[in-house]
């Protein structure tokens, strides 16, 4: 339905919106809280030090010029989004061990 439709991006949309939904259910029926957040940016910052870098896509590693660290894009990304989302719903982690 998506492919070759000049809907695509409503279709899709709607699609994350009602995935949304079930999520929010979901988490309320469990007494959970869900976080959203926005993932801009999130592979350009640093998740130590928070220095943005600007990258192009093709570039997988996330080398940090102002503190020094190293790692994979996506990992760098999930650690700067999991410290937003914890962030959101006031929660301080004990450890950040990833």
């Amino acid at each position: 339905m998506v492919e070759g439709s000049h809907f695509a991006k409503s279709i899709m949309d709607a699609s994350w919106n009602q995935f949304r939904q079930f999520l929010t259910y979901k988490a309320e029926e469990a007494g959970r809280k869900l976080g959203l957040v926005n993932p801009a940016y999130t592979t350009q910052d640093c998740s130590r030090c928070k220095h943005r870098e600007e990258k192009k896509l093709s570039e997988r590693m996330h080398h940090c010029s102002r503190c020094g660290y190293q790692t994979t894009r996506d990992l760098n990304a999930a650690e700067n989004i999991l410290a937003l989302g914890l962030d959101g719903l006031g929660t301080i982690p004990r450890s950040l061990c990833l």
